[in-house]
Formats: structure tokens, sequence, C-alpha cells
């Protein structure tokens, strides 16, 4: 096994390199739209997966906006750019790419939906409930203030055929209860282990994550990209073993997560790095063994962690 750690222990791990309070709110998202979901029906693996991973990575484009403070209020305008972006993120980095218009709709409010003719809508007006019920729980004192609000909104921005959907689920699945009491995250931590990732889903998922810490410079995730598939091709021009060559692609995908560290305003600048710049650029192979040590295979993280060093002993770390 290339990866030592749970489905669930790696997406919340990696994310939260990006935003702590984002992921958190992604997670009681998941949450709250996998429990609406349950009520109309069995859901299937696969089903389930993708309305985690919509849930859990809806908000994911803000990481290349300004907006990430604002997402977390309750009435906010600002939520095109973080919803194209998240679109194209979902459309060409990560499995997903037939339902990124679940995404891209996100913010769709009820009394607009006719303008929308994505197969999609019914689903994206689920997920800007659950969203929103979430940020709604995290500024109100009690749960009725809660319904009270999501009552108030319904036929203008939500449907009110999930408004009763959601109402349900609260009372048969407890859902404020389980949001006020943090048990979302073992909940959802709990639907991850029943899917039993196999090692391909597992590291498809970390892929996914890598690309979304990479998503924040365009130069880094095309980078990223390029280097893990040029060192798996150079393993097999020389004629390693496919695990070996898996390594190089994974090493090869990893190897600068540590730039999560080294501010954008240093990996995107035009002109040559200042000398106090250049050393903040190089720490970045030291924080990618930080970040991955003990967490992937122990080959992957020295291949990463030392992707700087020369054969006559000079680079870097």
């Amino acid at each position: 096994m290339f990866i030592k750690d749970s489905a669930f222990s790696v997406t919340k791990g990696v994310l939260s390199l990006i935003n702590d309070k984002l992921v958190d709110h992604g997670v009681r998202t998941a949450y709250i739209l996998k429990s609406m979901m349950a009520l109309q029906g069995e859901l299937e693996r696969e089903t389930m997966k993708n309305i985690l991973f919509l849930g859990i990575f809806h908000d994911v484009g803000a990481n290349k906006t300004e907006e990430i403070a604002n997402l977390l209020k309750f009435e906010t305008t600002e939520t095109i750019p973080h919803s194209v972006y998240g679109y194209l993120f979902l459309k060409y980095l990560s499995r997903l790419g037939d339902r990124a218009e679940t995404i891209l709709y996100h913010h769709l409010a009820y009394a607009e939906r006719g303008g929308c003719r994505s197969a999609y809508r019914e689903l994206a007006l689920k997920l800007h409930l659950a969203d929103r019920v979430d940020i709604c729980a995290m500024g109100e004192s009690s749960d009725r203030l809660v319904i009270e609000t999501v009552e108030r909104y319904g036929g203008e921005q939500f449907d009110p055929a999930d408004v009763e959907l959601f109402k349900a689920a609260d009372k048969r699945f407890g859902v404020m209860r389980t949001l006020r009491g943090c048990g979302c995250e073992e909940d959802i931590r709990e639907c991850y282990r029943a899917l039993a990732f196999s090692e391909d889903e597992l590291m498809d998922l970390v892929q996914t994550l890598v690309f979304a810490i990479d998503f924040r410079s365009e130069q880094t995730v095309l980078h990223t990209i390029l280097t893990a598939n040029y060192a798996e091709m150079l393993g097999e021009h020389a004629g390693l073993e496919k695990d070996d060559c898996r390594k190089l692609y994974y090493a090869g995908l990893l190897h600068d997560i540590g730039k999560i560290k080294v501010p954008v305003a240093i990996l995107e600048k035009p002109g040559a790095l200042t000398r106090g710049e250049m050393l903040e650029m190089q720490r970045h192979a030291t924080y990618t063994r930080r970040i991955i040590e003990g967490h992937v295979d122990g080959e992957i993280v020295e291949i990463a962690a030392r992707h700087h060093e020369k054969l006559n002993g000079f680079g870097y770390p």
C-alpha cells in the first residue's frame, strides 16, 4: 500500500493545509446533503462517494479568490468567481468532471432556476440548501431559528420540497443535533470507512487533493502534472518495475506539496527572487517531508523530499 491513512484522514488532512475552516464547513455540508439524500432511498456506493466528494469540495474554488471570509456568511452575493473556479477544478482536475455543473450552480437561487438547463440542477439546489443550513447554524443560537430561516427563504432561495426534505432528515436523523454536537466528522468518517476505498481509488483521491492545493497557482498545478507523468515515463524507459514506476509518479505528484507553506506572491513572482525569497522557496522541500512523512510509503517520501538534490552533493535541502 502506497498510502497509510484512511480516505477521510487523507482528505481532511490535506484540505486543512489550505483552509481548516473551509474544510470543516465542507464536511458538515456533506453530512447535511447525505442525510437529505438518504431519505430518498438507499444510496449506492458510487452515489454516496460522489455526494461526499461534492459536499466536501463544493467551495474548493474559493482558494483561488478572496471570497473565503464572505462565504461563511448566510447572505452573500459574492458567489460567482469561486463557483466558476470550483467548476473548472472538478471538470479538468478530478474524476467527477461530468458532475462539475453541480458546483457551478451550487449557489443557484430556486427562484432563478428557470435559466439553468443543467442535468444536475436539482442536486445543485440541494447542495445550496445544505451549504446555507450549515452557515446559518454557525451563526444562529438555536435550532428553531435555523429551521425558521430556511423556511422563510423557501420558494426564493430554496426549493420548498428541499426545505421539507431537510426538515424530515432533521427529524429522522437529528441533523441539527449532530451539527451542534460536532458529530458530523465521525459520521462522514464512518461513511468513508464503509466505502472501503481500493488502492487505485485512494491514489486517485490523493491526486485530486494535491491538485486542490496546487490549484491556487496555475504554474504549480501544471508543473505537478508534467513532473509526475515525466517521472513515471522515465522509470518505464529505464526498465523499472511497475510498482517503482508508480512510486515515481506519486513522488512527482507530491514533490511540491510543501509549497502550500510558501506565499503565492513568491510562487508566481515574475522576476528574479531575492535571496530571502529564494531561501523561503527552497524550504518547500523540507515542508514536503514534514507534510507527507508517515502518511505515504517511505520510498515515496524520500524521492519527493530529495527532488532538488544533485549527484555532486549540492542542491537542497
